[in-house]
């Protein structure tokens, strides 16, 4: 569904209400990497996040890629602790993983230790704590260290001959981000396609109360087009006016899976509401829904629900009050049964359905990038593909990755999050 060709069927878009003088904004403000018409609402109610178009990057699945997952897994995860921040931690599992991977100790214990600040400076959003969630802090590095391990072996096995340990050459290195962003084990989220007129009157009531605008990702104002072919459905909030200097090391993202398109609906009706919230409405900056009306085989992401907020500011003790809140709501919000526990490699896990992580652009040292969470990953991990002709094992793989993920300053033990640069 992420590299289909664009129709060139267009639909009207929604009419957008006037109070008084609209803003005078320019007509290519950008969604998030689409350029799309400026909401016309009286006050500061446009897209405020300007960022280049870029390229599509295809999601080619290869398809002999197999995944072993453990369906009654999310059954054992019933703990309902107020998982807190894990500033350090050792990754070791009493448990025999048939990966190439010692047990019991660090996957990578040839990298460097990191080590956390232990005063509280300046809030920024790299020093703030994680969200707190419904995992306790072991229970969290297990998943994520069986999950990232589950990584790098489909990884290795992928691209390097288990005999000779040499990089193949019929595989090609640009596929790393469809292994990483595509869940190939999803078989229900595409099963009932979303009913437009559902999704052209949750539009339509975001034009209407002027809380949120609503634009595709891929498709500009062509809400017909996105919906036949699969898209993000970007929700942005239209109350509260951010300037770009705002975003700078405070802008992070949530991840949700969830099991259908009508649950993600569901909650993206709910989530609206909170733009107007007194107390973090003003640090929801937008999210968006992965929503597709007809039906296909095609694996979507992982990734069904991104939620893109502002750390607030400092109650005392570095607690990530917005994120914390939005992640209750999403718990709320979602039935029971209905979260989805498979999640993209890197991200750190604060629900077993919900993932964090901070934004690059406004985080990443050495400057902007335009890249996504997930294809600043892949880009760092196509690179250490690019220079390895042979890697042995699929540990020898990880300590690569994991000592280019610090070259880039990026925590290789918490590589969700961003190394203070100053």
């Amino acid at each position: 569904m992420f590299n289909k060709k664009k129709s060139k069927r267009k639909q009207k878009a929604p009419a957008r209400p006037t109070q008084g003088p609209p803003v005078q904004a320019p007509a290519d403000q950008a969604a998030w990497n689409r350029t799309v018409p400026a909401p016309a609402f009286d006050g500061p109610a446009h897209d405020f996040i300007q960022r280049r178009p870029t390229p599509r990057i295809p999601v080619e699945i290869p398809a002999d890629i197999e995944f072993d997952v453990d369906f009654d897994l999310e059954r054992d995860l019933s703990s309902d602790a107020d998982g807190g921040p894990i500033d350090e931690f050792t990754l070791g599992l009493d448990a025999d993983f048939d990966t190439g991977f010692d047990t019991d100790v660090a996957p990578v214990e040839t990298v460097p230790q990191i080590t956390t600040t232990t005063t509280r400076p300046t809030l920024t959003s790299a020093r703030a704590r994680s969200p707190r969630g419904s995992l306790d802090d072991e229970t969290r590095v297990k998943l994520d260290y069986l999950r990232d391990l589950d990584f790098f072996n489909t990884l290795w096995e992928y691209f390097y001959d288990s005999r000779t340990g040499a990089l193949r050459p019929d595989r090609d290195p640009q596929r790393v981000y469809g292994l990483m962003s595509a869940d190939l084990t999803d078989q229900t989220y595409l099963t009932t396609p979303i009913d437009p007129v559902e999704v052209q009157e949750f539009v339509d009531l975001g034009a209407q109360s002027t809380i949120y605008f609503c634009a595709p990702q891929e498709y500009g104002d062509d809400l017909e087009t996105a919906l036949m072919l699969g898209d993000y459905l970007h929700v942005m909030n239209t109350v509260v006016f951010f300037k770009e200097a705002d975003l700078h090391r405070r802008m992070r993202r949530l991840v949700v899976n969830v099991r259908s398109q009508q649950t993600a609906l569901l909650l993206a009706r709910k989530l609206s509401l909170v733009f107007a919230d007194g107390e973090i409405g003003a640090n929801f900056v937008k999210f968006k829904v992965l929503l597709q009306s007809t039906k296909t085989d095609d694996p979507p992401k992982y990734d069904k629900l991104v939620l893109y907020y502002l750390v607030g500011d400092d109650p005392g003790d570095r607690s990530d009050v917005v994120g914390s809140r939005l992640l209750a709501t999403v718990r709320d919000g979602v039935p029971p049964g209905e979260g989805e526990m498979n999640m993209s490699p890197f991200y750190s896990r604060v629900a077993y359905f919900v993932g964090w992580a901070e934004e690059p652009k406004h985080n990443m040292p050495g400057g902007p990038t335009d890249d996504s969470f997930t294809q600043s990953r892949a880009r760092i991990v196509q690179s250490v593909i690019e220079k390895t002709p042979v890697a042995g094992t699929p540990k020898e793989l990880a300590v690569r990755v994991y000592q280019a993920i610090e070259d880039a300053g990026l925590p290789w033990k918490s590589p969700h999050r961003h190394a203070d640069p100053s």
